[in-house]
C-alpha cells in the first residue's frame, strides 16, 4: 500500500482488497476490545455472573410525562384467526423441546421463512452491476454479515453435525461431522455444562432438534461502515432471531434465544477465530 496515514483523510482512496485484508484490525480494534472483554470464560465466570438481586426498570412515565390517551391492550385487539398476530401473541421462550425428529419439510420452512431470500435486486455502483438478495429482516447495506450455522441433532434425513445455511443460493453446507467434534453440545452453555457448573446446570440441548448458531462476519461490513458495523451486526442478529422465534411459534415448535455460553468454546466448536468471525447468539429449537 503506497500511502501515508497522516496524508490520507479518506479510506476511499485505498483499494477494497487492501482495506479488507490489511486494515480490518486497525479499523475495528476498539469494537474488538469491547467484544473480547464481554465474552464469558469458564475460569473466571464466578466473577462474571449476573448479579442477584438486580435493578429492574419500573417504567413509571407518569412522573415525567402527562398521559394523553389510553391505548387498547394487545388482548383487546387480538384476533386469533390472524396467524401472524397469533404467532406474536403466542411467542414464549421455552426449553420444553419435544425431543422428536423434525420432518424435512418443517425444517425447510423454518430455514426459509426465517432467513430465506424474498427478492433479488440488481443495482449499479461505480459502473459495476451487483445482484443483492433481500430477506425478510433488515441488514445494514443488505450485506447480511450474520451467518447462520446450524448444529443438527434430529432432522429427518440429515446426519448429526454442524452445517452452514446459504440463503442466497438455498444451499446447506456440511462444516463438521459429529465424529469430528471435540466437545459435547452441552459443554458450550453455562446452564448446560454440568461438569463446570453442577449447581446451575439445569438445562440441556439434547432434546432440541436443531440449534441455530448466529455468527457475525465483521470484515465486509466494517469495510463500508467502520466501527458502526459492530452495532449493525448486533442489531441484525436480533432481527434474525425474532424471525426464528416467530416462525418456530407458527410451526408449533419451542425455542429459546440464549447468550449464556462460553464464547470461545463455541468459536472453537465452529472453527472460527473469534475476532473477524465470532458467535453472537444461540437458539435451540425443537
Amino acid at each position: 500500500m503506497s500511502y501515508k496515514n497522516w496524508f490520507v483523510n479518506s479510506y476511499n482512496v485505498i483499494s477494497v482488497d487492501d482495506r479488507v485484508n490489511k486494515l480490518f484490525e486497525d479499523r475495528f480494534w476498539l469494537a474488538s476490545l469491547y467484544h473480547e472483554n464481554s465474552k464469558y470464560y469458564p475460569d473466571i465466570f464466578s466473577k462474571q455472573m449476573p448479579l442477584m438481586p438486580y435493578s429492574v426498570p419500573l417504567y413509571d412515565y407518569e412522573k415525567t410525562y402527562p398521559v394523553v390517551c389510553k391505548v387498547p391492550s394487545f388482548k383487546e385487539l387480538y384476533d386469533s384467526e390472524n396467524e401472524f398476530i397469533d404467532s406474536l401473541f403466542g411467542r414464549r421462550s421455552s426449553w420444553e423441546f419435544s425431543g422428536g425428529t423434525m420432518g424435512r419439510e418443517k425444517f425447510h420452512q423454518l430455514l426459509q421463512f426465517s432467513a430465506g431470500t424474498t427478492e433479488k435486486k440488481k443495482i449499479v455502483s461505480h459502473d459495476k452491476e451487483f445482484i443483492i438478495s433481500k430477506r425478510s429482516y433488515p441488514s445494514g447495506g443488505a450485506l447480511y454479515p450474520v451467518e447462520i450455522y446450524l448444529y443438527v441433532q434430529n432432522i429427518e434425513g440429515l446426519d448429526r453435525g454442524i452445517y452452514l445455511f446459504n440463503p442466497s443460493h438455498n444451499t446447506l453446507h456440511l462444516v463438521k461431522k459429529e465424529e469430528d467434534l471435540d466437545l459435547h453440545i452441552n459443554d458450550l452453555g453455562i446452564s448446560t455444562d454440568s461438569k463446570r457448573n453442577p449447581l446451575i446446570a439445569e438445562n440441556n440441548y439434547e432434546q432440541a432438534a436443531i440449534i441455530f448458531l448466529l455468527v457475525a462476519n465483521f470484515e465486509h461490513q466494517v469495510d463500508k461502515y467502520g466501527l458502526r458495523a459492530y452495532r449493525l451486526a448486533l442489531m441484525e442478529s436480533g432481527h434474525l432471531s425474532q424471525n426464528i422465534l416467530l416462525v418456530s411459534t407458527y410451526l408449533k415448535l419451542k425455542a429459546i434465544p440464549f447468550t449464556g455460553f462460553y464464547d470461545d468454546r463455541i468459536n472453537n466448536f465452529l472453527g472460527l477465530d473469534g475476532k473477524g468471525k465470532s458467535i453472537l447468539y444461540m437458539i435451540p429449537v425443537g
